[in-house]
């Protein structure tokens, strides 16, 4: 997971200038050189995990890596939940007042919205899970990014899917902050590329389009 970096910038080398170029706006690319900083006992388990799949690596010459995501989204993803994932969300309550089922209302946020995320979606994970496993190189335990090397704040991500919902006239609603969230999430994807050969494959406008319609058709009981 992507919550290893905590709200660490870049660091120990690697290509975060980059973040530049691809909608980093001043924030730096997270690299996998950069020391680990967990927020959250989520993200420490995530970490403890990368260092088991490393000893195992080195002590019995498997081939292993450790892919980290950065907020993969898709269809079928749970939105019924209260740790359901921010586009899932927004989608229920976007739709819900677009369609009248009673779950409508404004997407909440948890702070100022202006925290972003590089949101993946879930054809590019499955594509850098399939390059992985089909590696012709050992991969000693590696950390590698899977992302698309472009972040949005949370608030024009909920501009952008109350446009796509036919909600435009929506607006959103602010709660505290949550404790353990990482204010920064950029992927710096030079490692994916280089042991990979890694890229991502949908846009966040196609990926939003396919899951807005999947939760569309399932929200209507289709």
């Amino acid at each position: 997971s992507s919550s290893a970096y905590g709200d660490g910038d870049a660091a120990g080398g690697g290509n975060g200038a980059v973040a530049g170029e691809a909608g980093g706006g001043g924030v730096l690319a997270k690299v996998e050189t950069q020391a680990p900083a967990p927020l959250s006992p989520y993200a420490a388990s995530k970490v403890a995990g990368e260092h088991i799949m490393r000893a195992w690596a080195h002590s019995y010459s498997l081939s292993a890596v450790s892919l980290r995501y950065f907020n993969v989204f898709g269809p079928r993803q749970p939105a019924d939940s209260e740790y359901s994932a921010v586009i899932a969300a927004f989608a229920k309550r976007l739709l819900g007042v677009v369609g009248g089922e009673g779950e409508g209302g404004e997407p909440v946020i948890y702070g100022d919205g202006r925290q972003s995320r590089d949101f993946t979606y879930v054809t590019s994970a499955v594509l850098a899970n399939l390059l992985a496993g089909a590696s012709p190189r050992a991969l000693a335990g590696d950390v590698v990014n899977v992302g698309t090397g472009r972040r949005v704040e949370v608030i024009e991500l909920a501009r952008m899917m109350a446009h796509e919902c036919g909600a435009g006239h929506v607006g959103v609603r602010h709660q505290p902050a949550r404790a353990g969230d990482v204010r920064h999430s950029l992927a710096d994807l030079t490692r994916a590329r280089e042991l990979l050969g890694y890229e991502p494959v949908v846009s966040l406008e196609e990926g939003l389009r396919a899951t807005i319609a999947w939760y569309r058709g399932v929200f209507a009981g289709a």
